[in-house]
Parts: C-alpha cells; structure tokens; sequence
C-alpha cells in the first residue's frame, strides 16, 4: 500500500510536465528565431568626411556588411568593421529613434542617437541598401554637424553556401 501513493505522485508529475516544458520550450526556442533574410554582402566604398572647420578627408576601402531581417519586422544591418555605424530597428541603449522605411526593393534605416559624452547632442545616421542595383548610401551627421560622413559604392552578394575552411 505504501508503493501506490507514490506510483500515483509520479503519475500526476508526469501529466503536470507538459504544462510547464511548452512555456519554457518557447521561451527558449523564441530568441533563435530564424532570419526571413539572411545575408553578406562585399561593397566596395568611397567616403568623404567633411569637419566643422572646413577640412575634408577621402577615403576608399571594402566592407563586408550581414543584413538580417525578420519576419517581425527587425532588420540589422551590421558592417564587419567599424567603417561606418551598424543600424538596425531595435531601440536600446542610447538609441532615441530608429525609422525603418524599408521596402521590398531597398533596406532603410535612420538612427537618432544620444551622444554618450555630450547627452545634449543627437548624431543622425541613414543607411539605404537598393537591393535591385547593389547600391549602397550611408551618412552620419556628428555632434550637430562638427562632422559629416557621406558614403556610396555598389555591393555583391557573398556566396555563403562555398566555404573554403
């Protein structure tokens, strides 16, 4: 008799399991979500950076940028480097505004961002990918325009499926 008390507590265990292990399957399977688009891209750029005082400076390089956008909405765009700044929909940290006006032919983003050393100024970024041409466009406007960056240059897309390591 002693054996049946604790054959019917494992009996009640196991129906009350499911309850809990689909919650907390959710929980955990909800930040793995897969991207709807998921991709790199090489783009090679020129930028020009012009200062309060007048100077300009020119430059040239090559950037790998991901870009991933979700079914939700969210779209990071994210350089490999630190050529220009990563944008995306999320608004954390000293993010005021993020504007996504993405569409089925270009990604868009422009950012409002707190200065974290001087909070009393906002710096104004602006990415446009044209995902037709392979385009790219990006500006920054810098501590109320003590610097502005422009740049432009055409990308392709990276092959992810051949690896070579």
């Amino acid at each position: 008799m002693s054996r049946l008390p604790n054959a019917m507590l494992s009996a009640n265990r196991i129906r009350r399991k499911p309850r809990y292990v689909l919650p907390l399957l959710a929980a955990v399977m909800a930040p793995l979500a897969i991207a709807q688009t998921s991709l790199k891209l090489q783009c090679s750029i020129n930028e020009q950076s012009t200062f309060s005082t007048g100077k300009t400076e020119s430059r040239s390089f090559t950037a790998i940028i991901e870009v991933e956008e979700y079914p939700n909405g969210a779209l990071f765009i994210i350089p490999s480097g630190d050529e220009f700044h990563a944008a995306s929909t999320r608004v954390t940290g000293n993010v005021i505004q993020a504007r996504n006006y993405s569409n089925a032919n270009k990604w868009e983003l422009d950012l409002e961002i707190r200065d974290r050393e001087f909070p009393s100024l906002i710096n104004k970024y602006r990415t446009v990918i044209d995902r037709n041409q392979g385009a790219i466009y990006y500006s920054s406007n810098f501590r109320d325009s003590r610097m502005t960056t422009d740049g432009r240059g055409s990308c392709e897309k990276i092959d992810q499926s051949r690896r070579k390591f």
